[in-house]
């Protein structure tokens, strides 16, 4: 297991912290994400996406694999908060574990014009990206997340149909996976 440390300058706050990416190669078969540490530092529902560049899809091993039902967004579809908070029930429902994949494809499904040099070359490398979602208060930061591939699961595209209360189409909801 590889281990970063990382310190804020003596005159820079919380505010000052910007997100970090970490990209390592491993050859073991699982990923551990070491959430625990982020704990002093996060705050209320903190979003946290994990991107998974591998050969498979990729699940939550030892945290739940949340279903979310999007019919549920149908009543206020264009509020800004209707997702996080359809997201902070499941996991609230799931004592703070679990994780909503959010998009599953193989790479060669993915737009690549315009896409900067690292994640082209991911692109190129990995045939399967595997996007996970959550949000969670420093509390729930308890456990530290693993992911492990597994065959067989179905793709997760970023369309997602949402009952229209105004007629009997559906409502095409987009989420694009960058």
């Amino acid at each position: 297991m590889l281990f970063l440390a990382m310190r804020l300058q003596g005159n820079a706050g919380s505010q000052d912290i910007a997100p970090v990416k970490v990209t390592f190669a491993t050859s073991q078969p699982a990923i551990t994400i070491p959430l625990r540490m982020a704990a002093s530092t996060g705050n209320a529902h903190m979003g946290i996406l994990v991107w998974i560049f591998a050969h498979d899809r990729y699940v939550p091993q030892n945290y739940q694999s949340l279903q979310l039902d999007y019919n549920q967004l149908s009543s206020n579809l264009y509020s800004p908060t209707a997702y996080p908070q359809l997201i902070d029930q499941a996991v609230n429902g799931a004592q703070g574990h679990g994780f909503l994949t959010e998009y599953a494809q193989p790479t060669s499904t993915l737009a690549t014009d315009g896409l900067d040099q690292p994640l082209a070359g991911l692109l190129q490398r990995y045939n399967y990206l595997t996007r996970l979602y959550t949000r969670m208060s420093p509390t729930q930061m308890n456990l530290d997340p693993t992911f492990v591939a597994q065959t067989g699961q179905p793709n997760v595209g970023s369309d997602h149909e949402v009952a229209n209360p105004a007629s009997s189409q559906p409502i095409s909801c987009p989420l694009s996976p960058w």
